[in-house]
């Protein structure tokens, strides 16, 4: 995670692009199991962060 506010480099995503001056970053997950998938959970600890998630894009795999 990181703050919007300003481009920081996060491991593992790329810079989306900026939207008035903040940053929008893109983070793909490619589950390496083939199992069913029921849920979601964004979860976020203890701290006075407010984490913000512009969307979410699930993909129907293929079944194999």
């Amino acid at each position: 995670m990181a703050d919007y506010i300003r481009v920081v480099d996060v491991p593992g995503s790329k810079l989306a692009f900026r939207l008035r001056g903040r940053q929008i970053r893109y983070l793909a997950i490619h589950p390496k199991k083939n199992a069913v998938i029921d849920r979601i959970e964004l979860k976020k600890g203890p701290d006075q962060s407010a984490p913000i998630v512009m969307a979410v894009t699930v993909e129907v795999g293929d079944g194999s």
